[in-house]
């Protein structure tokens, strides 16, 4: 399968939906076979997109690593 990525970096600012906290993302190119990382930019933390923790959100995609926690990432990637 061909690999794909951005042209240029965007972003995105809003309100989370369960916290109701101001939020951005930003989407940045990748280089070949890199695949995709998140990142918190408070702490500056990758999480990997492997890990997954399904059974503790409630129909919702949550990502853990070391204590920090991103919740519904299923509306971004969709």
């Amino acid at each position: 399968m061909k690999q794909q990525t951005l042209k240029d970096t965007a972003s995105i600012s809003g309100v989370g939906v369960h916290t109701g906290q101001p939020v951005r993302i930003e989407f940045i190119p990748a280089p070949e076979d890199h695949g995709i990382i998140w990142y918190h930019n408070n702490l500056n933390h990758g999480l990997k997109i492997g890990t997954v923790v399904p059974e503790s959100a409630q129909h919702a995609t949550v990502l853990r690593s070391d204590g920090i926690m991103l919740t519904t990432i299923e509306h971004v990637m969709a």
